[in-house]
């Protein structure tokens, strides 16, 4: 019968269309339906499991009232096919799910939320993924899982049934569910287990990977039963049989046979050894993978052996199933770019794993690998993890993103591996979060920061410098979350504890005294914080240079510290200076020289030359979006720039457009109450009380007022200016009495800190006499 949607009807009214295919033959492969995610094509050598292709059909097209969705479920040791199964069925039936095919990688949460990333990335093409909150992206594609459109979800390496439970779509919708795992206890499905292939099928599938091109039956039928029959007819050690056939064995089969057979006896010698690899049967599934590739070692090329099997032994550290980055196993292994790429494509051909340009093993296959491998050579981890470290240090330097995001899924899984051994310090987790940091996924990172600190409070003293530069790392992301009073304790901390261990004029001490100082100046005391940056400007000077990279961040936040005590022409004219050597070390498009471009924007502005503020703004917008992303903080921060320089040019409903479009991207990728935030919606009620939207300005203003105050203190300039503008607001609403407490209340401290004559004061002086004229 052909396929179609049929229609079952839920309590309360509610619809869902379920898809209908054929029960009586198994559909031809075909292409699957628009906006399917789906990263496999179907496989070449896939050979039989036709019943269990029926029973999957049959399962899913049950519609059991006790579960939320139709399941199936196919449970096997690993290297079983479960995975096979699932992608030879979504080939052969995804065609009748109008609504598409789904594949999500869910070995652990992380990687079933990137999955659920690639399902925005097809099912909302008109809007960039870096845009939107990754909880929104979630929350959505589980709203459109959610319809009653026929779609077909495979939740592929699923072993955490609470997993399953958090992510599976609602009753209602019109979505099945397949899901491979090996746990065979699974309650509220459907159960298939998959067992190895049966005989027949072992057979064709050798036969036809071992096939030689001028050489007919060169695996007989007898030889082919007799090698499924000695590696438990598992698929994965079959593929390693069949391809070490194919492309390195010239010699009959039968001397294939008796190396494997003797390869077996040694393993049957070994399985009376203590072992958690071992189970009940003496034959399973890790033992005949592990037969197969000690057989496919000794047929590798004499002259290239070591060298694979010592690459295998890298990658098999890596994260399993995700693409393996081709610098990563270059830094790792030391070959130069022609022997990488001999060894990964003899590896190929051996079977190993299917795409010497995506490299990338079998969980199974790596596990064998580090048995075989890692007590004899323990020295392939440790240059692995230095490799990481080194990469990811690169990476943060250069700000290369499109690295960072390769690299770091094989950062955090080396963490979470390491971290099993007591000795452990985090090193592999504090890389992971710089790599973090430098995304912009500042909670992200100060989470990640917190566990290694823990960790590491555990195994050291409060003064070892492995814990110090965690700590800064810390108070830095805090600091970039407007966490300003605990950032500027941390790193006081770590300066006082550097000063003592290092000496005072050692870099990493003044680096943490230069940014101590930095967190004061933001929290508004210019004065300390300046005569600081002065002590450490003169020690880098004549240590480092003028021009050295500390030199010139020093004097960027000396520029900052002038910029905000209102000196905009000097602040301009520090910053240009500055330019001009960031541009000749660093680059033009180098971030460090874009956001002192963004500096001299916002004081050039200050001087009241809007259109000049707009142009800077939006030469460095589009490198920001090309090198960092629509939703990093600094692109946004650009944006904000924009509308700010529209605002003073007098186009206020541009600017409020593109102002309320940062808010709503800051609003779900940074922290509540971040600066950015805050100083948004500020600018925003600036935007309407000049469109006399008093009375939405005045809420707006009130509620950035609260929030400035308790986290930046009743003094700080960010403070006083709300304040300021909120008295100013109060006064075009005829409220005199309260324009007239704020405005006092904002003079009195500006008098005090930048004096009778600066402009500031003035301005708010003249305000407080024009009010009190008004209650005359």
């Amino acid at each position: 019968m052909r396929g179609n949607s049929h229609v079952r009807f839920l309590g309360g009214g509610s619809v869902v269309i379920r898809s209908c295919y054929p029960t009586d033959h198994l559909p031809e492969r075909s292409q699957l339906p628009p906006h399917s995610v789906m990263p496999y094509q179907p496989l070449s050598d896939f050979v039989g499991r036709e019943a269990q292709l029926y029973q999957l059909a049959q399962a899913m097209l049950r519609s059991d009232p006790t579960l939320i969705t139709p399941t199936a479920l196919a449970t096997g040791m690993g290297g079983i096919g479960k995975s096979s199964l699932a992608l030879e069925f979504a080939h052969r039936y995804g065609s009748y799910f109008a609504g598409g095919v789904f594949w999500l990688y869910a070995a652990t949460n992380e990687t079933l939320q990137a999955s659920l990333d690639r399902c925005w990335d097809s099912l909302k093409p008109d809007e960039w993924r870096y845009e939107v909150k990754p909880e929104t992206r979630l929350r959505v594609v589980r709203e459109l899982f959610n319809q009653p459109i026929p779609r077909l979800l495979i939740f592929d390496n699923c072993e955490d049934p609470a997993l399953l439970t958090a992510y599976r779509p609602q009753a209602s919708s019109g979505c099945q569910l397949l899901v491979t795992s090996r746990r065979s206890q699974w309650q509220g499905t459907n159960l298939i287990t998959l067992d190895t292939l049966p005989p027949l099928e072992s057979r064709q599938l050798l036969q036809q990977l071992a096939a030689q091109p001028n050489i007919n039956n060169y695996l007989s039928d007898t030889d082919a039963d007799q090698l499924a029959e000695l590696v438990g007819h598992l698929p994965l050690a079959l593929h390693l049989v069949g391809s070490s056939l194919k492309f390195y064995f010239r010699k009959p089969a039968a001397e294939y046979i008796a190396a494997l057979q003797n390869q077996r006896i040694a393993s049957l010698q070994a399985m009376v050894k203590p072992t958690s690899k071992l189970h009940q049967n003496t034959i399973n599934n890790f033992w005949s993978v592990r037969d197969t590739v000690e057989v496919s070692y000794g047929l590798l090329p004499a002259e290239l052996g070591q060298a694979c099997r010592r690459l295998l032994l890298m990658m098999a550290y890596c994260a399993p199933n995700v693409v393996i980055p081709w610098e990563l196993l270059q830094a790792a292994s030391g070959y130069d770019d022609d022997s990488l790429t001999e060894y990964l494509w003899e590896l190929t051909q051996a079977g190993f794993f299917n795409d010497p340009t995506q490299p990338r093993l079998h969980p199974l296959m790596a596990d064998v690998i580090i048995d075989l491998d890692a007590a004899n050579e323990p020295e392939n981890y440790r240059s692995l993890e230095q490799a990481l470290i080194m990469l990811s240090n690169r990476y943060h330097d250069q700000w290369a993103m499109r690295e960072i995001e390769m690299l770091l899924p094989h950062l955090e899984y080396s963490d979470r591996q390491a971290s099993q051994h007591p000795d452990y310090a985090g090193e592999l987790g504090y890389q992971a979060g710089l790599c973090l940091y430098r995304q912009g996924k500042y909670v992200d990172a100060e989470h990640i920061y917190r566990e290694v600190l823990s960790t590491q409070n555990q195994l050291f003293e409060t003064e070892n410098p492995i814990i110090l530069n965690t700590k800064h790392a810390l108070a830095d992301v805090l600091g970039d979350q407007g966490l300003l009073q605990e950032a500027e304790q941390l790193f006081n901390e770590v300066y006082r504890l550097r000063k003592k261990v290092l000496g005072q004029y050692h870099p990493h001490t003044l680096k943490s005294k230069k940014e101590y100082a930095t967190a004061m100046f933001l929290r508004g005391n210019y004065a300390d914080a300046e005569q600081i940056l002065r002590e450490i400007l003169t020690i880098q000077e004549q240590s480092l240079g003028k021009e050295h990279w500390d030199s010139l961040l020093t004097k960027h936040n000396l520029a900052s510290i002038r910029s905000k005590q209102g000196y905009y022409a000097l602040a301009e004219r520090m910053y240009r200076e500055i330019l001009k050597d960031q541009e000749q070390i660093f680059g033009v498009n180098h971030p460090d020289t874009l956001a002192t471009k963004r500096q001299i924007a916002n004081n050039v502005g200050y001087q009241g030359r809007y259109a000049e503020t707009e142009r800077i703004y939006r030469e460095v917008l589009p490198i920001y979006e090309l090198i960092l992303g629509l939703n990093h903080p600094y692109t946004l921060t650009t944006k904000h720039g924009i509308a700010w320089a529209l605002n003073g040019q007098g186009l206020y409903k541009q600017a409020e457009y593109m102002y309320r479009e940062v808010l709503l991207i800051c609003e779900q990728t940074l922290r509540i109450n971040h600066p950015e935030i805050i100083t948004t919606k500020h600018n925003i009620a600036w935007i309407l009380s000049k469109q006399q939207h008093y009375l939405e300005a005045e809420v707006i203003y009130r509620e950035v007022l609260e929030i400035r105050e308790q986290s930046l203190g009743t003094n700080h300039p960010d403070s006083l200016s709300t304040k300021y503008n909120l008295a100013a607001t109060l006064y075009h609403q005829s409220c005199y009495r309260e324009a007239e407490l704020l405005f006092d209340q904002v003079l009195s401290i500006r008098e005090k800190v930048l004096g009778t004559q600066h402009a500031s004061t003035q301005a708010t002086q003249e305000w407080l006499e024009l009010v009190r004229s008004k209650l005359c």
